[in-house]
């Protein structure tokens, strides 16, 4: 459970590239999930909600990651609806525009 590609996306809805809050939505075999979180300077900050908490796939958790050279790189923890299931994830997010 939990294993596999993923997809997530992000919005900076308030602030500029150097500092915001963000709101976005992950998919994958974590289940699908909001995110939302703040941006400050070089590091991004966010928690993960599952969609539907009663999904069996349901996964809840957060991330950090940093800017460098572009890209945000960094790591998702996270726990399956009863807490039985933990997983660590990194990541990379790479710039639309």
């Amino acid at each position: 459970m939990g294993m596999g590609k993923g997809e997530l996306t992000l919005v900076i809805t308030d602030g500029t590239l150097a500092s915001g809050v963000i709101a976005g939505e992950a998919n994958g075999p974590l289940g699908q999930q909001r995110l939302v979180g703040i941006f400050d300077d070089t590091t991004l900050r966010f928690d993960l909600v599952p969609t539907d908490p009663t999904s069996s796939s349901a996964m809840t958790g957060s991330g950090v990651g940093e800017i460098k050279e572009g890209e945000f790189s960094g790591s998702l923890r996270v726990s399956g609806p009863k807490g039985v299931e933990v997983r660590e994830v990194t990541f990379t997010l790479k710039p639309t525009s």
